[in-house]
């Protein structure tokens, strides 16, 4: 995907937006989806899914069932394949190949005292698919390669019609089209919330989440945005501090600077505001995200599609490198959501207790564009590319990787 900047504004605004919410880091004059909107009862021709009255009580469901679906996937085991949280019809569907064992049917019998829990047969299990998902990224015109969540085999990208005819796999493979490619880069005062625009010697992106790593303040962002020991500079021109932590292959980094939990949201140059952000917690298939870049603003109704994928993806100069795990969203109505200069952004949900404090899902790290649409906030030009299908690096995973916990606000 690809992110762009976001638009300073005087610290005295952003006191006063603090109280509402967070702002787009983004320099246009289009205003983006409030992840607010999702709080507040569905407005006349606005249809919810799963007959829910408002976004504020399906995503109240969606907050169950992933506590319980994170507890089944800590468990793991053998036959594991994977998790779908379908709010919309209320239940937790685990994939598992062969029998529960013990001490997981257990687990699914306290579980199915809190929520609905289906357990459906997997063709495969989830470490059979991994291992022969790492083997097909390898191959030349591969470009993406993703788990079924339901363990029926793997999605499979390739650039070219002959990469896909040279395949050959013992498990089932369906072929999708995907060209993923990096989002690019962009302001903000300290301290630092996540949304808004930073810029490196190699380009413009969106800040992260703030973390804390041994009591210190570090800013997350995008791995591909910036190198060890360069200097990240705020929208603004300010010096946020040094680059460091850098990790290409899950495309995340740590930004030396003084940063609070807090992310902006609304729209871009106009209607910003921020939110505090409440927790972290890992995504799951089925899951409803908003999406917080620098250049595009907010942007909600995605949906997660698939965890645990490996990309490729094609730096400007034509070399690639692959990412992985990554988690895929799409934007159900084909709408913009990702672009340039939005890389390293928010990825969050609102299914905490109070939708005024975003949960933590991810951050933005690749566009697919071959699911191109029209960019929202800053627009189409210069380079700018936007689309409805997504790729971003789940928050929990940076967290243990940098033995990292998330800053609330």
């Amino acid at each position: 995907m690809m992110v762009t900047g976001c638009r300073i504004t005087s610290r005295a605004h952003r006191r006063f937006g603090g109280v509402l919410g967070a702002v787009l880091l983004i320099a246009s004059l289009s205003s983006a989806v409030a992840v607010g909107a999702q709080s507040v009862p569905a407005s006349p021709g606005e249809v919810v899914p799963g007959g829910f009255g408002s976004w504020a009580e399906l995503l109240a469901v969606q907050a169950r069932l992933d506590v319980a679906a994170d507890q089944v996937v800590a468990l793991g085991g053998e036959g594991f394949a994977g998790t779908v949280t379908a709010a919309e019809n209320r239940e937790l569907r685990v994939y598992w190949k062969g029998v529960l064992p013990p001490d997981t049917a257990d687990l699914v019998t306290r579980l199915r005292g809190e929520v609905p829990v289906s357990v459906l047969p997997a063709p495969y299990s989830g470490r059979e698919l991994s291992a022969e998902a790492a083997r097909l990224i390898g191959l030349a015109g591969v470009t993406s390669v993703a788990r079924e969540h339901d363990g029926s085999g793997l999605v499979v990208a390739t650039r070219e019609e002959a990469a896909w005819s040279a395949l050959s796999s013992a498990v089932p493979l369906r072929r999708t089209t995907s060209t993923p490619v990096p989002a690019s880069r962009g302001a903000d005062t300290p301290p630092y919330w996540g949304g808004a625009r930073w810029s490196s010697p190699t380009g413009q992106c969106s800040t992260g989440f703030a973390v804390r790593v041994g009591g210190a303040s570090r800013m997350l962002s995008a791995g591909h945005c910036a190198n060890n020991g360069e200097r990240a500079r705020s929208g603004g021109g300010l010096d946020m501090g040094e680059v460091s932590g850098k990790d290409e292959g899950h495309d995340r980094l740590l930004i030396h600077a003084d940063s609070a939990g807090r992310v902006y949201d609304g729209g871009v140059g106009t209607g910003e505001f921020s939110k505090a952000v409440g927790g972290a917690r890992a995504n799951h298939v089925g899951d409803w995200l908003c999406t917080s870049g620098a250049f595009s603003g907010v942007r909600c109704g995605s949906r997660v599609t698939a965890v645990g994928l490996s990309v490729r993806i094609q730096r400007p100069d034509g070399t690639e490198y692959v990412i992985s795990p990554v988690a895929a969203a799409e934007q159900v109505d084909r709408l913009g959501a990702v672009g340039n200069g939005d890389s390293g952004g928010p990825v969050f949900d609102l299914s905490g207790p109070d939708p005024d404090h975003p949960i933590a899902k991810g951050t933005l790290s690749a566009i697919d564009l071959s699911a191109e649409a029209l960019c929202q906030g800053v627009p189409a030009g210069e380079g700018r590319r936007c689309a409805w299908r997504f790729f971003h690096i789940d928050v929990v995973d940076s967290l243990t990787a940098y033995n990292a916990t998330i800053a609330t606000g």
